[in-house]
């Protein structure tokens, strides 16, 4: 009997089904890897092991007993714990009080009054610190701490609740490759040492192979593939999750047949879009490490990368809606770096953001016209609109039905409607295939290519890479917050070593 038993577990957000008659199982003393592109419902798995939802259907079993409704404490208690993406200590208690904090409500029990008094917590907890290399800063408030200190102590403080099971979501997110090496060291030793079994949710494919005893990949909440990591990452139905498939992507830009983008010529001017070392952070969290690119007027050009490459937020910036550190972003040679969001929209650059965002409580139509309200277009809005209607004909049959009674995809047209109604002169999309059927993702490449033939610059953010690939003018692979690649979006389409940035190399880091 396995330590941790998933069974058959599926659960929906409305008309989403994130987890899919998910089975796994994690033995005493195994690590093993969860992977799976943006979507792909593993922090929802996380979410249901642990009490925070409930499953719609399936079982779990923690050493036999059935847990699949306990509440969270409960769970914890039974010995499992588990970290969060965003670290969020006790910013005002010091590093050791938030690790007694675990220790006291755990599962540590002291035989006279069934629990550990605050000395005995106390002593515990500057012993578990030693496993987070703490121990010198244990009277330190935490909130002081740096973020990889603070991944540390959110591990630590785990561990304070006696846990036989560990799930850990993104614990090396962020992190320079010193840091990644450093915590990846202590998850080795929890398992050899304590051994514990964790079950771990991380996009560094590289760092998961070399750590787990087994790697399970979920899809669209779905396991796909599982079994010894360097057989997985080399496994076509997990190359085909990460990168798209390759044989579609040769119907990019028309139903008939391939549309191959074609080599850009050396004097094509000045660029619509110039971004220049482009730094960002979300607090101490570095995300984006000066990175440079351009976008030349008429070009499609496409960010590729794996989860957590800082793409997204490459797109946020240069809409203005997160301030960089440093760098600047100049767009018809104009600088807006300084410049507000609604400015930015008003020289005619357009976000669509990965989610949709739209107001599901109005009509296609009232969201039509609310995307072209701070920007309005020169021809006037309802000839825009009617220019929408003719881009996705299902738009104009729906245009009375409120936006969350949408499928998916025509959700998805709808947010890409939004963006053009403005009449964009640079056109940002993120994520636009991203949940979709494959039939859908084709008639959104459709108009993609019918747009960039109409001499509108797009800026692609998008998971399906030959897709995005095929179609693009130029392409920057971006990893870890920089630029490790460029080229045409031929050449990259043919590089051997665009697997290697997404899967890492097939044989796993010694240990």
């Amino acid at each position: 009997m396995a330590l941790l038993e998933v069974r058959k577990v599926s659960k929906r957000f409305g008309g989403v089904r994130a987890l899919n008659d998910v089975d796994l199982d994690v033995e005493a003393g195994q690590l093993v890897g969860l992977i799976g592109p943006n979507g792909a419902g593993k922090t929802t798995l996380f979410h249901v092991i642990s009490g925070v939802l409930r499953p719609d259907a399936g079982r779990i079993r923690f050493r036999g007993r059935d847990v699949t409704r306990c509440a969270p404490d409960a769970i914890c208690h039974a010995g499992i714990a588990r970290t969060f993406q965003v670290v969020k200590p006790f910013a005002r208690l010091s590093v050791v009080e938030n690790v007694a904090a675990a220790c006291l409500f755990g599962r540590q029990r002291r035989a006279a009054t069934g629990r550990l008094g605050r000395r005995e917590a106390e002593a515990r907890a500057r012993e578990l610190l030693e496993y987070g290399k703490l121990a010198s800063k244990a009277e330190w408030p935490a909130g002081t701490l740096t973020l990889s200190e603070r991944k540390r102590l959110e591990m630590v403080r785990a561990l304070g609740t006696g846990p036989d099971l560990l799930l850990l979501d993104e614990v090396l997110a962020g992190l320079n490759s010193q840091e990644t090496t450093e915590i990846a060291a202590i998850v080795r030793r929890l398992v050899d040492e304590l051994r514990l079994a964790i079950l771990l949710i991380e996009h560094d494919v590289r760092a998961v192979m070399a750590l787990s005893h087994e790697m399970i990949v979920l899809n669209y909440g779905t396991v796909i593939a599982r079994g010894d990591p360097v057989a997985v990452a080399r496994d076509p139905a997990v190359v085909e999750a990460y990168l798209g498939d390759r044989r579609d992507s040769s119907r990019a830009g028309s139903p008939s047949g391939p549309t191959p983008a074609p080599e850009p010529s050396p004097d094509a001017g000045v660029p619509l879009l110039e971004v220049r070392d482009l730094s960002v952070s979300y607090g101490d969290l570095r995300v984006l490490w000066g990175i440079s690119f351009a976008v030349r007027r008429g070009e499609l050009v496409a960010l590729i990368g794996p989860n957590g490459a800082g793409k997204s937020t490459a797109l946020r910036a240069i809409a203005g809606l997160i301030p960089p550190e440093t760098g600047t972003v100049t767009f018809e040679g104009a600088s807006l770096t300084s410049r507000p969001a609604y400015t930015r929209l008003r020289r005619g650059l357009s976000l669509v953001p990965e989610g949709r965002r739209l107001f599901p409580a109005m009509t296609v139509e009232e969201n039509l016209e609310l995307g072209g309200v701070a920007a309005p277009p020169p021809a006037g809005l309802r000839a825009e609109m009617e220019r929408v209607y003719q881009i996705f004909p299902i738009l104009a049959e729906r245009r009375r039905q409120l936006a969350g009674a949408l499928s998916g995809g025509e959700q998805q047209m709808l947010a890409l409607g939004m963006g053009l109604v403005s009449r964009p002169r640079l056109l940002m999309l993120d994520e636009p295939s991203l949940g979709l059927a494959p039939l859908v993702v084709d008639q959104l490449y459709e108009a993609l290519a019918r747009l960039k033939r109409e001499g509108l610059t797009i800026l692609l953010v998008e998971q399906q890479v030959f897709l995005a690939l095929s179609l693009a003018d130029r392409a920057y692979v971006v990893e870890t917050g920089r630029v490790r690649r460029e080229g045409t979006g031929r050449a990259l389409l043919e590089d051997p070593h665009i697997q290697d940035h997404y899967l890492g190399a097939v044989t796993p880091a010694a240990p």
